[in-house]
């Protein structure tokens, strides 16, 4: 027995969810690479190293240059699949801290890092998909 209204589509469902997953995947890895690599394109950084030093973090340029290095590496590695489980954890709690110690806070606008929370999350318990490295070498964390 089946709950959906229309049981018909039950086919295009399960042909569709791993496509589905693989480009919710994509879009989150790559809207994330998108910004870090434009920080670090038009030289903006700096504006990192300014927040790490607000927010107590020593030494700040360290310490923004890890998180931007974390943006870029871990959200490559989730557009591709590969290691998709550590990079998706990684963001993760990238963007947990960043909502709950600076987006949040301020009443900036946080709904892109909400989203990220929840896909980033996601990725993590799911892994990469079918549509995956991991999956097309047969390993996984």
């Amino acid at each position: 027995m089946t709950r959906l209204i229309i049981p018909q589509l039950r086919g295009i469902y399960d042909r569709l969810e791993p496509l589905a997953y693989a480009v919710l995947r994509v879009l989150a890895g790559g809207m994330m690479i998108q910004i870090a690599l434009g920080k670090v394109l038009a030289g903006e950084v700096s504006r990192d190293v300014e927040l790490m030093q607000q927010l107590g973090l020593v030494p700040a340029a360290l310490w923004a240059y890890f998180v931007v290095g974390v943006e870029i590496f871990a959200s490559l590695a989730l557009i591709l699949g590969l290691l998709t489980r550590p990079a998706a954890v990684m963001l993760f709690i990238l963007v947990t801290v960043m909502l709950l110690t600076v987006l949040i806070p301020r009443g900036a606008n946080y709904q892109l890092g909400a989203l990220w929370f929840g896909a980033f999350g996601l990725i993590a318990l799911r892994g990469g998909g079918r549509y995956s490295i991991d999956r097309l070498i047969g390993r996984e964390f």
